[in-house]
């Protein structure tokens, strides 16, 4: 192709009348304005990520990724996808930051405690935090739950792109049922994708996912993690009446819950029943605090502010608490979990 005129390149076909050649003013414009264009979207780029945690952003023909600096890893950016992962943190200057502090900070605990951590990320979307574990610690156990193709897809690129494997990679939804059910993907949004249609968006299209209980997976692997994070999008209660071997546990997990009052009113149950019923599985609430890294949160109400939650067994005792306390700080004031 001429990137001048537009024309094919035809030099190695015989042509009775080859098209002219452009004239230097023609030639010199195109120049002119290609500079202005290439120029302007580097010049955007350069400052929409300056102070962001996106350090570079790779380009090629046919793939565009990101290397972030918090947590320390790279991602492939899925240009459909509004509200991606890298996207997020080159719009906002960082991705997610209370619950990444949090979820980075359990991880980073989990590493100085145990020689080979166990770590189930359901609602995995992209695999920020599985990588990050992994990236940190080789010797982390990771089990990710992803249901939709397409994004369980971009999780095993992104995967591949950090050079990082995972115990098990599931594609599927955990819930309170073991089966098949109707999912709501959403291309433009994929971390909003939900059983129920949360956001009534244009883009949201109906497919069929594999689903499976906790109860029924420990089944098939005798894995039991130390930390799980649970990030979906309302389904949270469906979750935990699918793992009724939580109660039973001796040694529970960790655990990290995403709740909002948006979504688990779309699901016809109060945010406050999914805290309450952690709570009485045997754990104790926490939020992201700036002076103790950690503040004791006892229920949820319509002035609850904090929509991530950290659920500590209450097995902890004072001394595993304050470790987990300055783990978290540790790693906010140093932007990385220590391998």
């Amino acid at each position: 192709m001429c990137y001048y005129c537009g024309s094919a390149n035809q030099s190695s076909i015989a042509m009775a009348n080859p098209p002219p050649s452009p004239s230097i003013e023609e030639k010199y414009k195109y120049i002119n304005n290609q500079h202005l264009i290439i120029t302007n979207a580097i010049c955007q780029l350069q400052e929409q990520l300056r102070d962001s945690d996106v350090a570079e952003l790779l380009i090629t023909a046919g793939s565009v990724s990101a290397r972030l600096s918090r947590p320390e890893l790279s991602l492939n950016i899925n240009t459909a996808d509004k509200r991606g992962c890298a996207i997020e943190a080159i719009n906002f200057k960082e991705y997610e930051s209370k619950d990444r502090d949090i979820i980075l900070g359990v991880l980073n605990y989990l590493s100085s405690v145990h020689e080979h951590p166990v770590f189930f990320d359901i609602g995995s979307n992209e695999g920020i935090y599985s990588i990050a574990a992994l990236r940190a610690n080789s010797k982390f156990r990771v089990h990710c739950f992803e249901p939709v193709p397409d994004t369980a897809t971009c999780l095993r690129s992104n995967l591949a792109l950090n050079g990082v494997c995972v115990e098990k990679l599931n594609q599927l939804a955990i819930s309170s049922e073991t089966g098949q059910a109707e999912f709501n993907f959403v291309p433009e949004i994929t971390g909003s994708s939900s059983f129920k249609d949360t956001l009534n968006h244009p883009s949201a299209i109906k497919i069929v996912v594999d689903t499976m209980t906790l109860d029924d997976y420990f089944k098939f692997s005798s894995e039991i993690p130390h930390f799980v994070k649970i990030d979906v999008e309302g389904s949270e209660l469906n979750v935990l009446e699918g793992w009724s071997g939580l109660t039973d546990l001796i040694c529970k997990p960790l655990l990290f819950v995403e709740i909002l009052r948006k979504w688990t009113r779309v699901y016809g149950y109060g945010a406050n029943s999914v805290f309450q019923k952690i709570v009485d599985m045997g754990y104790s609430g926490y939020v992201c605090c700036e002076v103790d890294s950690l503040r004791e949160c006892n229920c949820i109400t319509d002035e609850t502010q904090e929509t991530n939650f950290l659920f500590v067994p209450s097995c902890f005792d004072d001394v595993q608490l304050d470790l987990l306390k300055a783990s978290i700080k540790s790693l906010k004031n140093s932007g990385g979990i220590h391998s």
